[in-house]
């Protein structure tokens, strides 16, 4: 079992700096299992279950576990687009993610698998926060507008205008800077295997999602990315 808490700057400890006791709080310096925690602004709440994923309130922070997670995006047609963000709760979200996914027209989406990890984390800060990092980047896999209200499922869009900057942003970025970037990622908190073999699974697919989001910004389609376990 695991839990998060806050330092005196109201940053969250990472996933391998925490471990949960009946009573207490400690640190550790044993990575943990992996696990979802939502931190509102007050206090750290755990969530019970081996592999939970995000909420989809967008100003909290969040730290996912991802291995067992397959992520694809999505270019939406208008009225896709225009129906998710109608969408009046989760039940009405996840009828139209399963009509895209039912419809599977592979000219416009893009599996990352479990790389989307990776992918994150190298186009954000690092971390697998969505919050964090820098516009345009960080909103190539989680950091768009969360549009799935629970812990079981991850839909985040990105609006027409932002994937055009995002596609932009990919373009210019070459594989030794997505290496630094990669190298960059902590291996302490990440539960990928951190390393050659591994970055050259991310680079695939940056590849795929680059020429992905290119497609997507020339028509001028939305993107969602979703996750579930």
């Amino acid at each position: 079992m695991a839990a998060a808490a806050q330092d005196g700057e109201g940053r969250v400890f990472g996933e391998s700096r925490i471990g949960f006791g009946l009573a207490t709080v400690v640190e550790e310096r044993t990575p943990i299992a992996a696990v979802l925690l939502q931190v509102p602004a007050a206090r750290a709440k755990p969530h019970p279950g081996f592999l939970r994923l995000l909420d989809g309130v967008h100003a909290d922070r969040y730290i996912m576990s991802p291995m067992s997670c397959l992520g694809i995006h999505f270019a939406l047609t208008d009225a896709d687009g225009l129906r998710l963000l109608a969408a009046g709760d989760n039940d009405a979200v996840m009828t139209i993610i399963e009509e895209i996914e039912e419809v599977w027209d592979e000219a416009w989406l893009v599996q990352t698998d479990q790389s989307w990890d990776a992918l994150h984390r190298c186009l954000s800060n690092g971390t697998i926060y969505y919050d964090e990092g820098d516009y345009p980047l960080n909103r190539t896999v989680l950091g768009g507008k969360h549009l799935y209200d629970g812990d079981d499922y991850v839909v985040s869009y990105v609006a027409p205008n932002e994937v055009k900057d995002v596609a932009a942003a990919l373009a210019a970025l070459t594989e030794k800077e997505l290496r630094a970037r990669y190298d960059g990622i902590d291996p302490d908190e990440y539960n990928g295997e951190h390393g050659e073999a591994d970055f050259k699974d991310t680079w695939g697919k940056f590849l795929g999602v680059r020429e992905f989001y290119r497609k997507a910004a020339a028509e001028g389609r939305a993107v969602v990315f979703t996750v579930d376990p």
